[in-house]
């Protein structure tokens, strides 16, 4: 019953798409979550094209009903996966989450976190980022289930497909290049892995792995650019001369070597051309040099820009640290 209904809307939503749409004030591309659609906001029904939220708090039955609605209307949908952030995940296999075992400046953040010892360590929750095997075949399998459960689009874009934020400790939001990075402490005197490393290749892995389950729908994968000298948020780790841009270097390129259309989150609007520009050429001491032309980069960001998606909802970026042994 469950497929014969499903069946159904998507026929629905295929004959609603053919219906000359309305003429609209704007040919924008906006980000935009079930809510605002089914609650008529403007900013994204006045939109030539929406791309809609899927986090594990969005219900397929919104979903599908924002979909309705804007096939009514002669909108377009892409949908917007978040991949690394799962909650359920999380919970059900909390060794695979992304570990703090590096700087410890993240404290400033969060000053009453527990400390590991004897074994244990601090994980962040609810990070289970693709660069372990055990992550990636939990995510793929995630994710394809629930493309599955949603009605078709013709874009599909892959966020998150870095480790978790502070990935060194540093505190930084931007920083993600690492999943268990380590340094040796008195009380931690050895490495506790997430899983099993994969290579820099991990997250271009990963969307080719998902292709199958996309349903003909060009996956785009989106990055985010790694910290900066200026910012001031690696409370005084020097990530930027160090690891991070060269282990983000190894990462993007593959990427890039496969896709033709990248999307960039920027959760600032200052600094869109800056981070553009900083994955556009990069190259950087071992690590492979990357020039790519800057039409292919599509900005994502909280501000209505030329070529830019508009961001009109949150993307939950947050994590807590939590001891685990």
């Amino acid at each position: 019953m469950r497929s014969s209904r499903r069946s159904a809307l998507w026929l629905l939503f295929a004959l609603a798409a053919c219906v000359a749409p309305r003429e609209r004030r704007h040919a924008r591309v906006v980000l935009c979550d079930a809510g605002q659609v089914l609650a008529g906001d403007e900013r994204a029904l006045a939109a030539g094209r929406v791309v809609l939220r899927v986090e594990e708090r969005d219900s397929d039955r919104d979903l599908e009903a924002a979909v309705a609605t804007l096939a009514r209307l002669g909108i377009p949908h892409a949908w917007w996966l978040e991949v690394a952030r799962s909650p359920s995940l999380a919970d059900a296999h909390p060794e695979h989450m992304a570990s703090l075992q590096g700087h410890d400046e993240w404290r400033v953040l969060a000053p009453d976190a527990p400390r590991a010892a004897d074994g244990s360590v601090l994980k962040v929750h609810p990070w289970v980022p693709l660069t372990t095997a055990e992550g990636f075949e939990l995510q793929r399998a995630r994710l394809a289930a629930r493309l599955a459960a949603l009605p078709p689009a013709d874009e599909v874009y892959l966020a998150d497909l870095q480790g978790a934020p502070s990935a060194c400790g540093c505190g930084h939001p931007r920083c993600r290049w690492a999943t268990d990075y380590f340094l040796a402490t008195p009380d931690s005197p050895r490495a506790i892995s997430s899983g099993t490393p994969l290579g820099p290749e991990a997250a271009a892995r990963f969307v080719a792995a998902l292709r199958p389950a996309a349903r003909g729908a060009t996956l785009i994968p989106v990055w985010m650019a790694e910290c900066d000298e200026a910012d001031e948020l690696c409370h005084g780790v020097p990530c930027f001369a160090g690891a991070c841009w060269p282990a983000l270097a190894r990462q993007w390129a593959p990427l890039v070597a496969e896709n033709e259309r990248l999307a960039v989150l920027v959760l600032e609007p200052a600094r869109v051309e800056r981070e553009l520009a900083a994955l556009v050429h990069l190259e950087r001491p071992n690590s492979p040099p990357i020039a790519l032309d800057r039409t292919r980069l599509v900005p994502v960001v909280a501000a209505e820009l030329p070529g830019a998606i508009q961001l009109l909802t949150d993307l939950e970026q947050s994590f807590d640290v939590r001891l685990w042994r």
